[in-house]
Protein backbone atom coordinates (compact mmCIF):
# COMPACT_ATOMS: atom_id res chain seq x y z
CA UNK A 1 0.00 0.00 0.00
CA UNK A 2 1.25 3.75 -0.67
CA UNK A 3 3.69 2.85 -2.82
CA UNK A 4 2.30 5.41 -5.43
CA UNK A 5 3.77 7.72 -3.30
CA UNK A 6 7.24 7.24 -4.67
CA UNK A 7 6.00 9.45 -7.18
CA UNK A 8 5.37 12.65 -5.23
CA UNK A 9 9.61 12.37 -4.82
CA UNK A 10 10.38 11.75 -8.42
CA UNK A 11 11.69 14.26 -10.36
CA UNK A 12 10.52 13.33 -13.99
CA UNK A 13 12.89 12.28 -17.12
CA UNK A 14 12.05 14.20 -20.25
CA UNK A 15 12.09 11.55 -23.51
CA UNK A 16 10.80 12.61 -27.03
CA UNK A 17 9.89 10.67 -29.54
CA UNK A 18 10.58 6.98 -27.99
CA UNK A 19 8.99 4.15 -29.69
CA UNK A 20 6.71 2.14 -26.85
CA UNK A 21 6.89 -1.58 -26.31
CA UNK A 22 3.59 -3.53 -26.16
CA UNK A 23 4.77 -5.96 -23.30
CA UNK A 24 0.76 -7.15 -23.03
CA UNK A 25 -1.73 -8.15 -25.65
CA UNK A 26 -2.14 -6.09 -28.54
CA UNK A 27 -2.67 -2.86 -29.96
CA UNK A 28 -6.38 -2.15 -31.69
CA UNK A 29 -5.90 -1.65 -35.09
CA UNK A 30 -8.51 0.86 -35.86
CA UNK A 31 -6.98 3.31 -33.01
CA UNK A 32 -5.89 6.55 -34.60
CA UNK A 33 -4.57 9.74 -32.83
CA UNK A 34 -2.95 11.08 -29.47
CA UNK A 35 -3.38 11.12 -26.00
CA UNK A 36 -2.14 13.81 -24.09
CA UNK A 37 -1.66 13.70 -19.73
CA UNK A 38 -1.05 16.42 -18.07
CA UNK A 39 1.15 15.48 -14.80
CA UNK A 40 2.51 17.04 -11.65
CA UNK A 41 5.97 16.83 -10.79
CA UNK A 42 6.51 17.23 -7.08
CA UNK A 43 10.09 16.91 -6.68
CA UNK A 44 12.03 18.51 -4.15
CA UNK A 45 14.74 21.75 -4.62
CA UNK A 46 17.40 23.18 -2.62
CA UNK A 47 14.59 24.84 -0.17
CA UNK A 48 12.61 22.02 -0.02
CA UNK A 49 9.32 20.84 -2.03
CA UNK A 50 5.99 21.52 -3.46
CA UNK A 51 3.35 22.19 -0.46
CA UNK A 52 0.38 20.60 -1.67
CA UNK A 53 -0.64 17.72 -4.28
CA UNK A 54 -1.62 20.58 -6.60
CA UNK A 55 1.89 22.81 -6.72
CA UNK A 56 3.83 20.27 -8.74
CA UNK A 57 5.27 21.28 -11.80
CA UNK A 58 3.28 20.62 -15.33
CA UNK A 59 5.18 17.82 -17.69
CA UNK A 60 2.84 16.44 -20.70
CA UNK A 61 3.06 13.19 -21.85
CA UNK A 62 2.24 12.70 -25.81
CA UNK A 63 1.76 9.34 -27.34
CA UNK A 64 0.39 9.25 -30.69
CA UNK A 65 -1.06 6.05 -32.12
CA UNK A 66 -1.04 5.07 -36.00
CA UNK A 67 -1.57 1.97 -38.34
CA UNK A 68 1.37 2.30 -40.03
CA UNK A 69 3.69 1.83 -36.99
CA UNK A 70 4.64 1.38 -33.13
CA UNK A 71 3.18 4.19 -30.72
CA UNK A 72 5.64 7.23 -30.56
CA UNK A 73 6.01 8.89 -27.00
CA UNK A 74 7.25 12.43 -25.87
CA UNK A 75 7.22 13.85 -22.48
CA UNK A 76 8.44 17.43 -21.36
CA UNK A 77 8.16 20.11 -18.87
CA UNK A 78 5.80 22.85 -19.86
CA UNK A 79 8.05 25.88 -19.91
CA UNK A 80 6.07 28.83 -17.71
CA UNK A 81 8.30 31.46 -16.60
CA UNK A 82 8.01 30.66 -13.42
CA UNK A 83 9.40 26.76 -14.07
CA UNK A 84 12.15 28.64 -16.16
CA UNK A 85 12.81 30.87 -13.14
CA UNK A 86 13.19 27.87 -10.31
CA UNK A 87 15.17 25.64 -12.50
CA UNK A 88 17.47 27.79 -13.18
CA UNK A 89 18.37 28.63 -9.49
CA UNK A 90 16.94 25.10 -8.37
CA UNK A 91 14.93 27.13 -5.75
CA UNK A 92 10.98 28.13 -4.90
CA UNK A 93 10.53 31.04 -5.47
CA UNK A 94 6.62 32.11 -6.18
CA UNK A 95 3.86 31.27 -3.80
CA UNK A 96 1.51 28.33 -4.21
CA UNK A 97 -1.66 26.79 -2.52
CA UNK A 98 1.01 25.08 -0.09
CA UNK A 99 3.97 27.29 -0.16
CA UNK A 100 4.77 31.14 0.44
CA UNK A 101 6.88 33.20 -1.21
CA UNK A 102 10.88 33.46 -0.86
CA UNK A 103 13.11 35.97 0.10
CA UNK A 104 12.88 39.16 1.89
CA UNK A 105 9.74 40.53 3.63
CA UNK A 106 9.47 43.22 0.28
CA UNK A 107 9.79 40.65 -1.95
CA UNK A 108 7.45 38.02 -0.22
CA UNK A 109 4.92 40.92 -0.60
CA UNK A 110 5.77 41.82 -4.03
CA UNK A 111 5.61 37.98 -4.94
CA UNK A 112 2.83 37.16 -3.30
CA UNK A 113 0.98 39.04 -5.83
CA UNK A 114 2.43 36.35 -8.10
CA UNK A 115 0.42 33.27 -7.35
CA UNK A 116 2.78 30.46 -9.65
CA UNK A 117 1.07 29.51 -12.57
CA UNK A 118 1.91 25.42 -12.57
CA UNK A 119 0.21 24.28 -15.44
CA UNK A 120 -0.38 21.20 -14.48
CA UNK A 121 -4.01 20.05 -13.39
CA UNK A 122 -5.70 19.70 -17.38
CA UNK A 123 -5.20 20.25 -21.23
CA UNK A 124 -7.03 20.40 -24.32
CA UNK A 125 -5.82 20.17 -27.67
CA UNK A 126 -7.64 22.32 -30.05
CA UNK A 127 -8.58 21.13 -33.81
CA UNK A 128 -7.27 24.16 -35.25
CA UNK A 129 -4.80 25.26 -32.67
CA UNK A 130 -2.46 24.46 -30.22
CA UNK A 131 -2.50 22.36 -27.05
CA UNK A 132 -3.43 24.27 -24.04
CA UNK A 133 -2.19 23.37 -20.90
CA UNK A 134 -4.12 24.31 -17.97
CA UNK A 135 -4.20 25.55 -14.24
CA UNK A 136 -7.66 26.98 -12.53
CA UNK A 137 -6.27 29.91 -11.51
CA UNK A 138 -4.57 31.65 -14.34
CA UNK A 139 -4.64 31.15 -18.07
CA UNK A 140 -3.36 28.75 -20.24
CA UNK A 141 -0.30 27.87 -21.80
CA UNK A 142 0.24 27.23 -25.66
CA UNK A 143 2.12 23.74 -26.35
CA UNK A 144 2.97 22.89 -30.32
CA UNK A 145 1.06 19.89 -30.50
CA UNK A 146 3.53 17.76 -32.36
CA UNK A 147 6.76 18.54 -30.67
CA UNK A 148 5.11 19.82 -27.06
CA UNK A 149 7.55 23.01 -27.25
CA UNK A 150 6.07 26.09 -24.90
CA UNK A 151 4.71 28.95 -27.22
CA UNK A 152 3.68 31.58 -23.97
CA UNK A 153 0.48 32.27 -22.81
CA UNK A 154 -2.67 32.42 -24.10
CA UNK A 155 -3.89 35.73 -23.18
CA UNK A 156 -7.19 35.09 -22.26
CA UNK A 157 -6.64 38.59 -20.20
CA UNK A 158 -8.65 36.39 -16.61
CA UNK A 159 -8.21 33.32 -15.26
CA UNK A 160 -9.11 30.42 -17.53
CA UNK A 161 -9.92 27.33 -15.37
CA UNK A 162 -8.76 23.33 -15.61
CA UNK A 163 -11.93 21.82 -16.71
CA UNK A 164 -13.32 23.31 -19.99
CA UNK A 165 -16.08 21.12 -21.99
CA UNK A 166 -16.14 20.63 -25.33
CA UNK A 167 -20.04 20.44 -27.08
CA UNK A 168 -20.34 17.30 -28.76
CA UNK A 169 -22.44 19.02 -30.96
CA UNK A 170 -21.14 22.31 -31.76
CA UNK A 171 -17.48 21.68 -30.93
CA UNK A 172 -17.32 25.35 -29.55
CA UNK A 173 -15.58 25.03 -25.95
CA UNK A 174 -16.99 26.55 -22.67
CA UNK A 175 -15.29 27.68 -19.84
CA UNK A 176 -15.40 29.70 -16.05
CA UNK A 177 -12.62 31.35 -14.03
CA UNK A 178 -12.96 33.47 -11.55
CA UNK A 179 -10.75 36.68 -10.24
CA UNK A 180 -11.14 38.43 -6.78
CA UNK A 181 -10.07 42.13 -6.80
CA UNK A 182 -10.73 43.58 -3.29
CA UNK A 183 -13.37 41.88 -1.47
CA UNK A 184 -14.99 41.30 -4.76
CA UNK A 185 -14.94 38.40 -6.31
CA UNK A 186 -16.04 37.32 -9.92
CA UNK A 187 -17.06 34.91 -11.94
CA UNK A 188 -16.13 34.86 -15.98
CA UNK A 189 -17.79 32.64 -18.52
CA UNK A 190 -15.83 32.07 -21.94
CA UNK A 191 -17.41 30.56 -25.35
CA UNK A 192 -14.18 29.58 -27.49
CA UNK A 193 -13.68 27.80 -31.28
CA UNK A 194 -11.20 25.50 -31.67
CA UNK A 195 -8.62 28.16 -33.01
CA UNK A 196 -8.35 29.41 -29.33
CA UNK A 197 -9.95 32.48 -30.20
CA UNK A 198 -12.82 33.97 -27.41
CA UNK A 199 -16.05 34.42 -29.16
CA UNK A 200 -17.95 35.59 -26.17
CA UNK A 201 -17.46 36.42 -22.45
CA UNK A 202 -19.78 37.44 -18.96
CA UNK A 203 -18.18 38.29 -15.90
CA UNK A 204 -20.75 38.65 -13.10
CA UNK A 205 -19.74 39.42 -9.13
CA UNK A 206 -21.14 37.17 -6.63
CA UNK A 207 -20.99 36.17 -2.94
CA UNK A 208 -18.46 38.68 -0.93
CA UNK A 209 -15.01 36.81 -0.08
CA UNK A 210 -12.87 34.45 -1.98
CA UNK A 211 -13.84 31.35 -2.38
CA UNK A 212 -12.26 28.39 -4.93
CA UNK A 213 -13.76 26.92 -7.86
CA UNK A 214 -12.78 23.75 -9.46
CA UNK A 215 -15.27 22.45 -11.89
CA UNK A 216 -18.51 23.02 -13.49
CA UNK A 217 -21.21 21.33 -16.11
CA UNK A 218 -22.20 21.72 -19.06
CA UNK A 219 -26.11 21.25 -19.43
CA UNK A 220 -27.93 21.36 -22.79
CA UNK A 221 -27.83 25.41 -23.28
CA UNK A 222 -26.76 26.00 -19.66
CA UNK A 223 -23.27 26.72 -17.94
CA UNK A 224 -24.28 25.70 -14.14
CA UNK A 225 -21.77 26.35 -11.72
CA UNK A 226 -22.20 25.22 -7.89
CA UNK A 227 -20.10 27.19 -5.49
CA UNK A 228 -19.06 25.45 -2.29
CA UNK A 229 -18.98 26.81 0.92
CA UNK A 230 -14.82 27.01 1.08
CA UNK A 231 -13.68 30.41 1.72
CA UNK A 232 -10.51 32.25 2.13
CA UNK A 233 -10.37 34.15 5.42
CA UNK A 234 -6.84 35.34 6.44
CA UNK A 235 -6.48 37.20 2.96
CA UNK A 236 -3.82 39.65 4.41
CA UNK A 237 -1.53 37.22 5.79
CA UNK A 238 -1.53 35.67 2.42
CA UNK A 239 -0.14 39.02 0.56
CA UNK A 240 2.12 39.54 3.43
CA UNK A 241 3.77 36.10 2.79
CA UNK A 242 3.19 34.53 5.94
CA UNK A 243 0.52 32.42 5.06
CA UNK A 244 -0.47 30.02 2.05
CA UNK A 245 -3.49 30.34 -0.10
CA UNK A 246 -4.01 26.39 0.78
CA UNK A 247 -3.49 26.99 4.22
CA UNK A 248 -6.52 29.30 4.45
CA UNK A 249 -9.25 27.75 2.88
CA UNK A 250 -12.38 27.51 5.45
CA UNK A 251 -15.42 25.28 5.11
CA UNK A 252 -18.25 27.66 6.37
CA UNK A 253 -21.88 25.51 6.21
CA UNK A 254 -24.05 28.01 6.98
CA UNK A 255 -23.29 30.16 3.85
CA UNK A 256 -24.85 27.12 1.77
CA UNK A 257 -23.95 26.17 -1.61
CA UNK A 258 -24.81 28.70 -4.45
CA UNK A 259 -25.91 27.59 -7.62
CA UNK A 260 -25.13 29.99 -10.92
CA UNK A 261 -26.76 29.18 -14.03
CA UNK A 262 -25.52 31.00 -17.48
CA UNK A 263 -27.17 30.70 -21.04
CA UNK A 264 -24.73 29.66 -23.88
CA UNK A 265 -27.34 30.34 -26.17
CA UNK A 266 -28.07 33.66 -25.17
CA UNK A 267 -24.98 35.69 -25.05
CA UNK A 268 -23.57 33.86 -21.61
CA UNK A 269 -26.35 36.13 -20.01
CA UNK A 270 -26.94 34.99 -16.58
CA UNK A 271 -30.17 32.89 -15.65
CA UNK A 272 -30.09 32.82 -12.21
CA UNK A 273 -28.70 32.15 -8.66
CA UNK A 274 -29.86 30.74 -5.82
CA UNK A 275 -28.86 29.05 -2.77
CA UNK A 276 -29.23 25.49 -1.14
CA UNK A 277 -28.83 24.54 2.02
CA UNK A 278 -28.06 20.97 1.26
CA UNK A 279 -24.71 20.45 1.73
CA UNK A 280 -22.26 18.54 -0.14
CA UNK A 281 -18.81 19.12 -2.18
CA UNK A 282 -17.58 18.04 -5.98
CA UNK A 283 -14.51 17.87 -7.26
CA UNK A 284 -15.83 16.99 -11.26
CA UNK A 285 -19.13 16.57 -12.78
CA UNK A 286 -19.25 13.47 -15.17
CA UNK A 287 -22.09 15.54 -17.49
CA UNK A 288 -25.13 17.02 -17.97
CA UNK A 289 -28.38 17.78 -19.67
CA UNK A 290 -31.58 19.33 -19.66
CA UNK A 291 -34.63 16.63 -19.56
CA UNK A 292 -38.12 16.47 -21.11
CA UNK A 293 -39.42 19.15 -18.56
CA UNK A 294 -36.84 21.56 -19.13
CA UNK A 295 -35.09 20.75 -15.69
CA UNK A 296 -31.04 20.76 -15.33
CA UNK A 297 -29.82 16.90 -14.68
CA UNK A 298 -26.19 16.77 -13.93
CA UNK A 299 -24.11 13.59 -12.37
CA UNK A 300 -21.33 13.98 -10.22
CA UNK A 301 -18.41 12.57 -7.52
CA UNK A 302 -20.54 13.90 -4.48
CA UNK A 303 -18.57 13.77 -1.13
CA UNK A 304 -19.93 14.76 2.67
CA UNK A 305 -17.77 17.99 2.83
CA UNK A 306 -14.62 19.50 1.82
CA UNK A 307 -12.25 17.56 4.47
CA UNK A 308 -10.39 15.71 1.61
CA UNK A 309 -8.83 18.79 0.84
CA UNK A 310 -6.96 18.89 3.66
CA UNK A 311 -5.14 15.74 3.35
CA UNK A 312 -3.49 17.01 -0.20
CA UNK A 313 -1.13 19.36 1.87
CA UNK A 314 2.70 17.50 1.08
CA UNK A 315 2.81 16.60 4.76
CA UNK A 316 0.02 15.38 4.76
CA UNK A 317 0.29 13.19 1.71
CA UNK A 318 4.21 11.78 2.52
CA UNK A 319 3.13 10.67 5.48
CA UNK A 320 3.11 6.54 5.34
CA UNK A 321 -0.57 6.03 7.13
CA UNK A 322 -4.21 6.22 6.72
CA UNK A 323 -4.41 9.60 4.98
CA UNK A 324 -7.92 9.59 3.13
CA UNK A 325 -6.96 10.82 -0.81
CA UNK A 326 -10.34 11.53 -2.03
CA UNK A 327 -12.55 10.13 0.72
CA UNK A 328 -15.25 8.58 0.76
CA UNK A 329 -17.70 9.41 -2.88
CA UNK A 330 -21.06 8.68 -4.32
CA UNK A 331 -22.02 8.60 -7.35
CA UNK A 332 -25.35 11.11 -7.54
CA UNK A 333 -27.55 12.70 -9.64
CA UNK A 334 -28.63 16.26 -9.06
CA UNK A 335 -32.28 17.79 -10.47
CA UNK A 336 -31.85 21.38 -10.90
CA UNK A 337 -34.93 24.42 -11.58
CA UNK A 338 -32.70 26.50 -14.09
CA UNK A 339 -35.20 29.29 -13.92
CA UNK A 340 -34.91 29.71 -9.74
CA UNK A 341 -31.26 27.29 -9.50
CA UNK A 342 -33.29 25.55 -6.96
CA UNK A 343 -31.91 21.84 -6.29
CA UNK A 344 -35.17 19.99 -6.81
CA UNK A 345 -34.13 16.18 -6.25
CA UNK A 346 -30.65 14.57 -5.46
CA UNK A 347 -30.52 11.11 -5.82
CA UNK A 348 -27.57 8.37 -5.40
CA UNK A 349 -27.31 6.24 -7.90
CA UNK A 350 -24.14 4.24 -6.73
CA UNK A 351 -22.75 3.51 -3.47
CA UNK A 352 -19.08 3.39 -4.58
CA UNK A 353 -16.03 5.60 -4.08
CA UNK A 354 -15.24 7.09 -7.43
CA UNK A 355 -13.87 10.21 -9.08
CA UNK A 356 -12.55 11.64 -12.45
CA UNK A 357 -16.00 10.71 -14.37
CA UNK A 358 -16.03 11.03 -17.85
CA UNK A 359 -18.22 10.24 -20.94
CA UNK A 360 -18.09 9.77 -24.90
CA UNK A 361 -16.79 13.33 -26.04
CA UNK A 362 -19.82 13.44 -28.37
CA UNK A 363 -22.34 13.02 -25.74
CA UNK A 364 -21.06 16.68 -23.42
CA UNK A 365 -23.61 18.26 -22.81
CA UNK A 366 -26.34 15.81 -23.88
CA UNK A 367 -28.53 13.00 -22.43
CA UNK A 368 -26.59 9.91 -22.08
CA UNK A 369 -26.27 6.65 -21.20
CA UNK A 370 -22.64 5.19 -20.22
CA UNK A 371 -19.83 6.95 -17.42
CA UNK A 372 -16.30 5.34 -17.02
CA UNK A 373 -14.58 6.61 -13.51
CA UNK A 374 -11.64 5.99 -11.55
CA UNK A 375 -12.75 3.33 -7.90
CA UNK A 376 -10.96 3.58 -5.10
CA UNK A 377 -10.46 0.25 -3.16
CA UNK A 378 -9.96 2.05 -0.27
CA UNK A 379 -10.40 6.06 0.36
CA UNK A 380 -6.78 6.25 1.78
CA UNK A 381 -5.34 4.90 -1.28
CA UNK A 382 -4.96 6.16 -4.90
CA UNK A 383 -7.26 4.77 -7.36
CA UNK A 384 -6.55 0.85 -8.78
CA UNK A 385 -9.77 0.13 -10.44
CA UNK A 386 -12.32 1.14 -13.32
CA UNK A 387 -15.30 1.37 -12.93
CA UNK A 388 -18.36 1.35 -16.19
CA UNK A 389 -22.04 2.68 -15.48
CA UNK A 390 -24.77 1.63 -17.69
CA UNK A 391 -28.08 2.93 -16.33
CA UNK A 392 -28.35 0.96 -12.99
CA UNK A 393 -25.90 -1.37 -13.82
CA UNK A 394 -22.16 -1.38 -13.25
CA UNK A 395 -19.12 -2.89 -14.21
CA UNK A 396 -15.62 -2.67 -12.15
CA UNK A 397 -12.36 -4.09 -12.97
CA UNK A 398 -9.96 -4.03 -9.98
CA UNK A 399 -6.09 -3.69 -10.57
CA UNK A 400 -3.88 -5.96 -8.82
CA UNK A 401 -2.74 -4.70 -5.25
CA UNK A 402 0.41 -1.98 -6.24
CA UNK A 403 -0.85 -0.85 -9.38
CA UNK A 404 -2.63 3.00 -9.26
CA UNK A 405 -4.62 4.17 -12.50
CA UNK A 406 -5.20 7.50 -14.02
CA UNK A 407 -8.66 8.55 -15.27
CA UNK A 408 -9.54 6.22 -18.10
CA UNK A 409 -10.17 8.50 -21.52
CA UNK A 410 -12.68 6.65 -23.92
CA UNK A 411 -12.58 6.71 -27.70
CA UNK A 412 -15.07 5.29 -29.92
CA UNK A 413 -14.09 2.49 -32.38
CA UNK A 414 -15.01 4.39 -36.14
CA UNK A 415 -16.05 0.88 -37.13
CA UNK A 416 -18.58 -0.16 -34.37
CA UNK A 417 -21.44 1.29 -32.99
CA UNK A 418 -21.71 3.95 -30.34
CA UNK A 419 -20.53 2.90 -27.18
CA UNK A 420 -17.99 0.59 -28.27
CA UNK A 421 -14.52 1.50 -28.27
CA UNK A 422 -11.52 1.47 -25.57
CA UNK A 423 -10.04 3.15 -22.45
CA UNK A 424 -7.08 4.64 -22.23
CA UNK A 425 -5.55 5.51 -19.16
CA UNK A 426 -1.54 5.52 -17.01
CA UNK A 427 -0.78 3.00 -14.82
CA UNK A 428 2.04 3.11 -12.26
CA UNK A 429 3.06 -0.64 -11.22
CA UNK A 430 4.36 0.21 -7.48
CA UNK A 431 5.65 -3.28 -7.42
CA UNK A 432 8.15 -2.62 -9.92
CA UNK A 433 8.57 1.20 -10.07
CA UNK A 434 6.78 1.28 -13.99
CA UNK A 435 4.54 3.52 -15.80
CA UNK A 436 2.19 1.88 -18.76
CA UNK A 437 -0.24 2.93 -21.20
CA UNK A 438 -3.36 0.50 -20.68
CA UNK A 439 -6.08 0.20 -23.61
CA UNK A 440 -8.70 -1.72 -22.45
CA UNK A 441 -11.82 -2.62 -23.88
CA UNK A 442 -14.55 0.04 -23.40
CA UNK A 443 -17.14 -2.99 -23.02
CA UNK A 444 -15.85 -5.71 -21.20
CA UNK A 445 -13.24 -3.45 -19.79
CA UNK A 446 -11.06 -6.45 -20.57
CA UNK A 447 -7.10 -5.65 -20.99
CA UNK A 448 -6.37 -5.24 -25.07
CA UNK A 449 -3.18 -3.51 -25.17
CA UNK A 450 -0.16 -2.71 -22.47
CA UNK A 451 2.48 -0.46 -23.87
CA UNK A 452 5.66 0.23 -20.95
CA UNK A 453 7.12 3.85 -21.36
CA UNK A 454 10.51 4.18 -21.44
CA UNK A 455 10.97 6.12 -18.04
CA UNK A 456 8.45 6.36 -14.94
CA UNK A 457 6.09 9.33 -15.42
CA UNK A 458 4.64 11.47 -12.71
CA UNK A 459 1.07 11.59 -11.19
CA UNK A 460 -1.60 12.66 -13.77
CA UNK A 461 -5.48 14.45 -12.97
CA UNK A 462 -6.68 14.88 -16.34
CA UNK A 463 -5.74 14.28 -20.30
CA UNK A 464 -7.59 14.10 -23.30
CA UNK A 465 -7.20 12.37 -26.52
CA UNK A 466 -7.40 14.21 -29.87
CA UNK A 467 -8.48 11.35 -32.57
CA UNK A 468 -7.40 12.11 -36.39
Amino acid sequence: MFSWKKLLSYKPIEFDNQRLEVIQGKLPSQLEGTLYRNTVAHFERKNGRAGHLFDGDGVVLKVTFSRHEAPIASYKFIQTEFFKEEEATNNFIYPCLGRTPTGSRLTKIINSLSLKNTSSTSLLPLKKGPLLTLWEGGVPYQLQKYSLQTNGILDTKTPFSAHPKVCGVTGKVYNFGTNHVGPKSYIYVYEMDQYGNILKTNKEKFQDGHFLLHDFALCGRYLVIPIFPEVINGIFDILLGSKSLGQDFHWIEERGIEIVIFDKEDNLKLVSHGFSKDIYYVWHYSNGYVDEDGNIVLQQATYKNFDSYKNFLMTNMLKNEHIEVFGQSKHERVVIEPKTAQIIKRTTLHDDSVEFLVVDDADVGQKWDITYGCHYERVNDWANGIIRYEGESSLLKQYESGLYVSEPYYVQDKQQVKGKGWLLLTVYNGNLDQSYVDILDSVSLELLCRLRLPFNISLSFHGRFDSI
